[in-house]
């Protein structure tokens, strides 16, 4: 079929029976996207926004999800097409799912991890150290709105943080540096720095947390950093710029 309905005004039900429709012409208790695109009336990304994912809409339609039947290259070609309809290079497991036409648990099935899939189909590798330092920022930024302070590095989970520790260790290193650069990003933005003061946070550089390394011996008699809290010394009374840190104010550790 070549025009597809757009979908407004259609409703769930109307899309459910076209499905279930779609699926009777094949004689199946399925239907696959490449199927449905040749059989059914709507588009497929109307499906995928009305109930989340091409499994859910087979699902509600009360048809299979019959992933074991499919090859590796519809696999493959499926995580393709979400990239190229994203306009990216790379995908997540977790953005494929709510999307693509099979499961990232079956991708993983197939393929044993979710990067071994991404090069499969051609793609770059997905790691949190794709994730931007503004969207970073941005994420410390509401942490710190919620909290009204200053967050601990083991505070920073779903729900409250958006990511966890890893991609800005992954970026910043260690935590007394995330947070070194968050104070950065804050002080030379008067509107972000305005952001926080208005949403009733006590915005003082000189009370940051810093993160103090201490050595502790492993079993194998190595060491590992474990982070600690520990404050700048400084008077708490006077707002300083981040600009007037110079580099001995984070020294010694």
């Amino acid at each position: 079929m070549d025009s597809k309905t757009s979908g407004r005004g259609v409703t769930h039900d109307e899309i459910i029976a076209d499905l279930i429709d779609a699926a009777d012409a094949l004689g199946k208790n399925t239907i696959t996207q490449k199927e449905y695109r040749q059989y059914g009336r709507y588009t497929i990304s109307l499906l995928q926004a009305r109930f989340g994912s091409w499994s859910k809409a087979l699902n509600s339609a009360g048809l299979e999800c019959a992933h074991h039947k499919v090859s590796d290259e519809e696999i493959l070609s499926d995580i393709r097409e979400i990239a190229h309809n994203l306009g990216v290079n790379t995908l997540s497991g977790k953005k494929y799912d709510s999307m693509g036409e099979y499961m990232e648990k079956t991708v993983l099935a197939r393929f044993g991890t979710w990067n071994k899939a991404l090069i499969a189909a051609g793609l770059e590798t997905y790691s949190d150290q794709n994730i931007s330092e503004e969207s970073l920022m941005q994420n410390m930024l509401e942490v710190w709105i919620k909290l009204g302070k200053q967050p601990h590095f083991e505070q920073m989970h779903k729900p409250l943080s958006k990511y966890s520790t890893r991609p800005y260790r992954n970026k910043y290193i260690t935590w007394r540096n995330t947070i070194a650069k968050f104070v950065e990003y804050v002080e030379n933005d008067d509107m972000i720095y305005n952001t926080l003061v208005n949403n009733g946070v006590q915005w003082d550089p000189q009370t940051i947390i810093k993160e103090k390394i201490v050595k502790e011996k492993t079993n194998a008699g190595s060491t590992e950093t474990v982070p600690q809290e520990h404050d700048i010394e400084g008077d708490p009374n006077t707002k300083v710029r981040f600009k007037a840190f110079n580099k001995d104010t984070f020294s010694g550790f």
